[in-house]
Parts: C-alpha cells; structure tokens; sequence
C-alpha cells in the first residue's frame, strides 16, 4: 500500500508492546541480515520502531532515510502468522532518557490492506478494551449499586406498609371497642332512662291519686288534711329529683351520642385506609409467593425463616401455590410446578410429601393421600381456569391409584396413605372435593361413584356424633378446627343440610372450642391481641392458645361461603352475620402479617404458620422454628379467604 510522504500520522499507544524483526534494504547494496525490535505504537499508515544495541552502520543508515528501506514482520500475538510489510523511515531519534535505545517512524510502502485493517483492529481493541471494560465495570457498580438502593427502597417501602397495616388494625381494634363500650354505656343509660321515665310516670299516678284524695277530705279535718297534703308534697319532690335525674341521663346520653358520632366517623376513616392497606398488602403477599419460586426446579419454599426448613417444599404447599397461580391467571409459574411433578417417576405410585426445593430429590419419604389429592385439585383448578387439559394425565395417574385405596376398604374410605392404617376425615373431605371436580370436568361416573362412596364413609365415620360434630378421623373424637371449615368448603352448606348436619352448628362448634384469643408478638418487638382459631385449646391452655394462621384463614373462607349460602337464600341478616365475621377473622389474620425476612423476600409480607413456634399443635407436627419465619400455606390460604375463592370447588 502506497501512503503520501506527507501524511500525518497519530500513533495510538497500546498497553503492551509485541516484537518486530526487521531488515534494512540499502539502496545500492541490497538487504542486510534481520534485527530484532519491538514496537508499542501503531497507526493507520505505520508504525512507530523501537530498537536497542545496534552497530554503527545501521545508525548511519538510519541517519540517511532516503537510502534505506525497511523489511517488517510483525509478530502479533493474536494472529497466528507475522504480518509481512515494507516501511520506509519518516524520522528517527535517538530515546534521551533511555541509553542506548532508539525509535524510528516508519510509514509503509507495502502492506495488504487485510493486514493493516488487522493491525488496527488489534491495536484499537488494546486501546479501547481496557477503557471499554472499565466502562463495563463502572457501569455494572452504578446497574449494582441502582439495584441494591431500589430493593432496599422496595424492602422499605414493603416493611413500612406492613408496619402501617398492623397500625391501621391496631387503631380500628381499639375504636370499635371504644365504640362497643360507649353502645354499651348507651344502653345501661337508656335502661335508667327507662326506669327513671317510668318512676316518674308511677309517681304522677300517685300524685292524681293523693289529690283527688284530698279533694275527698272535710275541710275541718285538718289533721289529715296536713297528712295528705305532706304525702303530695313529697311526690312533687319525687318527681321533681326524678326529672332532675332524668335530665342528667339525658345529657350523659347526648355525651355519648356525640362522641359515638366523632368515633364512629373515626373508624370509617379508618376503615377506607384499612381497605387501601389490606388491598395492597394480600397483593404483595401474593409477590412474595411468586419471588420464591426455584427458577430450575419451580418449586416453591414452605417456610422461609425456619434453617432447619431453608430448602423444604411440601407438595400439599405446592399444590395451593398452583391453585393461587391459577387463580391470578399467572399459568407459567403453575406450570413450572406441575412439570416438575409430571416428570416424577412416584406419579403412578403416589408423590412423597417433601421434596428439597434446589434439587427436586424426595425429603421426605413418606406418601400421604392428602397432598396427592390437593395437587389433584390444583391440577383440576388450572385446567378449569386455563382450559390447557396437558395435565389431566397428571390427575387421573392419581385418581387410579387413590380409589385403589379405596378399593381396600370395604366402606369405600380412604386410609391416610398406602402403608398407613389410620383414616383422616380431612383426606376423605379432600377426596370427596378431588372426585367431584375430576367428574365435572371428564364426566366419567367411575369419578362421581367414588365420590359419592367417600361421601357415604363421612357420613356413617365423621358425622356420626352428637356429642362432637366433626370427628378427626374413624374412631378419633379429637377436634381439628380444619375439618370444620374443610366441611363447608368441600361439601357445601346445602349437602351438610342433607345429611342432617347443621352448618351453622358445626361453625359455632369450631368458635367455641377452637377460638382463642392472644397477645402475638411481633417480629419488631411489638405485641399486638389477635384473635383466630388454635390447633388444639386444651393442650394450649397453659400458654394461652396458639392460633393457626392457615386454619384461621379456612374458617374465614368458611364463613364467607356460609354468607354466600344465606344470600342465595335471601336471608339478609344472616348473609351479614358470617360476611362481618369473616371480615373480622381477615382482619385480626392481618394483624400477625410480618414482612419477609429474606432478600429474596423483599421485605413482602407473609404469615407465620401460627402465633407461636416450635410447639406441638396436638395433631403429629411441631410448629417451625423462629418467630419471623414465614409460611407458604398460611400466607395463600389468607390470601384465598381474601379473594372468597374456594379452592375445594370449581368456580361456575
């Protein structure tokens, strides 16, 4: 390649230098032997030449330009091969501050422009990668630095809306009861209003009497004249202390009226703030679920909090997660869950109750038929709102095995598991609930025939005592607040009717014996009266209850189920009863609502699994450790009782 004598040439200085052999062509004898230099300066047209210990004839050479070309091979070390050229000098100088060591210009007269452009490339990339990847460094510190302030501005603004919840309850709590005390004060006044009205009416009659009395008295009678006379006059006074005690009544009963007015405008304030709050807080409750899902796995941690739990997924928890997932029309997650259940080689066998979350290996070794038939009914739940029936196989796999269960029993009951012997009312509740939905979606009778074969077990094993309505199990009194609320979620007020059951019996039954009241203290050191609903009273008495927060949540979807029943019945009043106590069980469930301890988490919202960790809830299981571990199962159960979505049916 021919360049101009002329042109002016700007080295760019690379970060390394890379060696250069070059043979000097004397115009009249011909080339000489190859020498050995480096160069760490390049540019469009040349290169910059640096030598060290040359003889004096080269320098001489060097010193006259025009009589001397160059020979170059330039070894780069990305290239395979030497870069051959021909360069002729534009100057040379010998380097003051280096003794002995020389630079020459040299501008080429031959290059391949392959050759040159690779050279270029070269150089450039050792120029610009450094400042390139100094430039990706500081971009990725600023991307990190961005990243970690918004989530430590999202965990902030998560752990203040939860804290604002807890408050928001905490003000409502106290202003309905300061609304309940002034009714009650209101009343025991309208009772003496009452009294003292009546008194005074009494005394009147009296007061004719006497008169009329005295009108009967000779005038010369003066002695019972002034005997009557004191008797009316003493009426008069009556009368007059009770008007004097009745206006004091009346006044304390515009007190009360007023300030019943400012409080109960109070508590509208604070039930539109309430509303806002609780809105958002079971919408990010629901983020938090969705934040922990395994990206390779797709399963879903059931307690984050718990080290000894850090990496459990328990199928019943990840069943409810699909059903959630199907609820909110957000399939994929759903997805991801289900396929790593359908991958299972145990589907045909029946799937383990634990597995690890990041590895998808069995963690616990047991099969129970419950959460087999819970990840059934998430399966009929996507497909019913998905209308993607890929999945169905998945169900009827389960199914097949379960009524082989069943089969095994000559009262058509289903047993806890294939190698168990005990029978557990909540699996023939969960059975009866999977069998009816699978038929209302293939409409094969073998699935209603089942179903109705539970239903037949229930009635002639759970339902079968007067003393208590709803037995644990076959042979087994013991009460589990969840088989009560499973009732009216699986079966349906109208089928407990059927059966001669009383649903609102069975709900009164749970509160009475099941409901508790207890100072739940919170993660932030705070403490705060929550009622809801105790796995096992009696045994808890001692320490004062300790409330379930799932079961809590079942039996305030329970009673919004029996709202919807009444409502349907035209029955207004009881319509508003179950609605206002469904209500008031959501919200003292909000009160125990914690913001999530992990990164992860973000500082979402979630629930504990009950009031108080590691105690035995009296039913085979601890509670897990640590008094800010949140639970998958309590936080989705809440967030359905929330919504009113029954997952035991499948929605019209």
């Amino acid at each position: 390649m021919k360049t101009k004598s002329g042109e002016k040439r700007g080295y760019l200085r690379l970060n390394s230098v890379f060696p250069v052999k070059y043979q000097l062509i004397k115009t009249q004898t011909g080339e000489s032997v190859w020498h050995q230099g480096f160069t760490g300066n390049v540019s469009d047209g040349g290169i910059c030449l640096e030598f060290s210990d040359v003889d004096k004839e080269i320098l001489a050479l060097l010193d006259s330009p025009q009589e001397v070309r160059l020979n170059l091979r330039i070894n780069i070390p990305a290239f395979g091969h030497p870069v051959s050229a021909s360069a002729k000098v534009s100057w040379f100088k010998k380097e003051q501050d280096r003794f002995g060591h020389y630079a020459v210009g040299l501008r080429y007269d031959h290059i391949t422009e392959k050759d040159r452009k690779k050279i270029m490339r070269f150089a450039y990339s050792k120029v610009l990668l450094p400042r390139l990847a100094l430039g990706i460094i500081v971009i990725l510190f600023l991307s990190a630095g961005i990243i970690l302030y918004n989530n430590f501005r999202l965990s902030s603004d998560n752990k203040k809306l939860v804290k604002d919840m807890v408050n928001v309850l905490k003000d409502s709590s106290e202003s309905k009861s300061e609304l309940e005390n002034i009714r009650k004060d209101k009343a025991g006044l309208d009772s003496r209003l009452r009294e003292s009205e009546s008194k005074i009416k009494a005394f009147d009659e009296q007061l004719k009497e006497k008169e009329e009395e005295l009108k009967m008295i000779e005038e010369d009678n003066t002695e019972m004249l002034s005997e009557k006379e004191f008797e009316i006059q003493k009426l008069k006074l009556r009368i007059i202390e009770q008007g004097k005690d009745r206006a004091g009544l009346l006044e304390k009963m515009g007190d009360l009226g007023r300030k019943e007015e400012t409080v109960s405008i109070k508590l509208n304030e604070i039930k539109e703030k309430k509303t806002i709050l609780e809105k958002a807080s079971f919408e990010r409750m629901y983020q938090w679920v969705k934040l922990h899902q395994n990206p390779r796995t797709g399963l879903i941690i059931s307690f984050e909090g718990d080290g000894g739990l850090s990496d459990q997924a328990f199928t019943y928890d990840q069943a409810l997660s699909v059903i959630a997932f199907s609820y909110f029309k957000d399939y994929e997650p759903a997805k991801k869950i289900l396929d790593f259940y359908k991958s299972r080689p145990e589907q045909k066998s029946g799937f383990y109750n634990g597995y690890y979350v990041s590895t998808g290996e069995a963690s616990e070794f047991t099969v129970h038929s419950g959460p087999n038939l819970w990840l059934g009914i998430a399966v009929l739940q996507y497909t019913k709102f998905s209308q993607d029936n890929s999945y169905l196989p998945l169900a009827k796999n389960i199914a097949r095995w379960i009524m082989k269960i069943q089969d095994e029993d000559s009262g058509k009951g289903l047993r806890g598991g294939p190698n168990t012997l005990w029978y557990s009312t909540e699996h023939n509740l969960d059975g009866f609930a999977f069998f009816s939905m699978l038929y209302k979606i293939t409409q094969e009778d073998s699935y209603r025939d089942a179903g109705l074969s539970i239903l037949f077990w229930l009635k002639a094993n759970a339902y079968d005592s007067l003393d208590i309505p709803i037995k644990r199990g076959k042979g087994d009194a013991t009460i589990a607040t969840d088989t009560y609320a499973w009732s009216i979620a699986s079966l349906g007020p109208q089928r407990l009717i059927d059966l001669g059951m009383d649903p609102e019996a069975i709900m009164r039954f749970a509160k009475d014996n099941c409901g508790v009241e207890v100072e739940f203290q919170r993660p932030d050191n705070g403490s705060v009266l929550v009622k809801g609903f105790d796995f096992a009273r009696a045994r808890h008495i001692a320490r004062g209850g300790v409330i379930s927060a799932e079961w809590t949540a079942q039996m305030a979807l329970s009673y919004k189920l029996l709202s919807r029943y009444f409502a349907a019945k035209d029955d207004i009043e009881k319509e508003l009863i179950y609605k206002n106590k469904a209500e008031e069980y959501l919200e003292e469930l909000s009160k125990m609502i914690i913001s999530s301890p992990s990164r992860t988490g973000q500082g979402q919202g979630c629930l504990p699994y009950a009031s108080s960790d590691f105690v035995d809830t009296g039913h085979g299981w601890t509670t897990p450790k640590g008094e800010n571990t949140g639970s998958l199962s309590a936080t989705i159960y809440a967030i359905l009782a929330y919504y009113g979505f029954n997952p035991l049916e499948l929605s019209k």
